[in-house]
């Protein structure tokens, strides 16, 4: 842990004793439960979107990437923009940091070593555990706006190797053209069943603005960044309980 940053990860209730409270050299904010990394994108973000605060039910702090949706930005660009960010969101107060997944997955492990906080920048990481609990004869089915190869360097930088990703099903998704619903249908219809697929891992945010989830209309388990910083959150934060015991 860095020295200069205090943190408390406990919970505080209003009938507590506690002593002395303090806060980081430089710190002006405090609360935030997730720090979130997003490009420069201006795109309208409906309550679903990782980019939309009231999609959590737990409060978050933002800091924009400009170069990762940079076509014209070098690597090393990319990766000391990602590195300041992550150390300002932990600064800022931050318990965990994640992201607005696809090609932010590919600097996992630069996040990762540039703070003292929990890093989970795709929800691609989530695919080992998922495939742990089917059984041999069931698939994956990986909705991705990267295309496959790229998906599969992000597997390979967090450390999923090809026995678990090669005999995945992958669909890759393009919110931009794409509509949602033709898009379920197509996987309702010609995908699922005919691969034997049992759950869903998305990648993407073509399906944010559904009235109805992907989960409720593919009739699958599904997975997703949602899914994934609501278990980080119940990890870094200790959440009251009340009631018979």
């Amino acid at each position: 842990m860095k020295k200069n940053i205090v943190r408390n990860w406990g919970y505080v209730g209003p009938t507590d004793k506690y002593g002395d409270l303090h806060i980081t050299e430089g710190q002006c904010f405090a609360g935030f439960i997730a720090g979130i990394l997003v490009p420069d994108d201006k795109t309208e973000k409906r309550i679903g979107n990782i980019a939309n605060a009231r999609s959590f039910p737990f409060p978050v702090r933002y800091a924009v990437v400009k170069s990762i949706g940079n076509p014209n930005a070098a690597e090393n660009e990319i990766v000391k923009e990602i590195t300041e960010k992550a150390e300002q969101l932990e600064l800022e107060g931050c318990r965990f940091i994640t992201s607005s997944g696809g090609a932010f997955g590919k600097y996992q492990k630069v996040a990762s070593a540039a703070v003292d906080l929990p890093v989970y920048l795709t929800a691609l990481q989530q695919l080992r555990w998922i495939k742990i609990g089917l059984k041999s004869s069931e698939n994956v089915l990986i909705l991705s706006d990267l295309p496959q190869e790229k998906a599969i360097e992000v597997f390979e930088i967090c450390g999923i190797d090809k026995e678990v990703y090669n005999d995945c099903v992958f669909v890759q998704t393009d919110p931009a053209v794409m509509d949602p619903q033709e898009v379920l249908k197509y996987l309702k219809d010609d995908v699922i069943e005919q691969n034997s697929v049992k759950a869903v891992l998305l990648d993407t945010e073509l399906f944010s603005a559904l009235p109805t989830s992907v989960k409720s209309y593919l009739d699958l388990n599904v997975w997703d960044i949602h899914k994934l910083m609501g278990y980080v959150s119940r990890a870094v934060c200790q959440h009251p309980r009340t009631g018979f015991i």
